[in-house]
């Protein structure tokens, strides 16, 4: 028995019990599954639900905070990314709004 481990796109994909005479294109036969589950597959959130967020978060700082907190705890890492982005665009435009505030006194 071989383990075989798959280093595509940072995932590792560990392959048991394949014995030691087994067809190389039986192997390639399980990537390219793998890759079209992958290809296939819906984006985690949406480009409509990251414009929406955006837009909230512009309107209403605490929008982008709370829905990027939310997202980043997340395992996902399409969810962390948009987690992470709102996150960052509500604490920037909370900042702004404070700095805007205490400029007009």
């Amino acid at each position: 028995m071989v383990n075989l481990y798959c280093f595509k796109d940072s995932v590792i994909l560990k392959i048991n019990s394949i014995p030691q005479f087994a067809n190389p294109l039986f192997l390639t036969d399980i990537m390219k599954t793998k890759e079209k589950k992958i290809v296939n597959e819906k984006p985690v959130v949406s480009a409509g639900l990251n414009i929406a967020i955006i837009v909230g978060t512009i309107i209403f700082p605490i929008i982008g905070i709370a829905m990027g907190y939310t997202y980043y705890r997340k395992d996902h890492p399409d969810m962390k990314t948009a987690g992470k982005n709102w996150l960052i665009l509500g604490i920037i435009i909370f900042l702004v709004n404070i700095l805007l505030v205490s400029i007009m006194r």
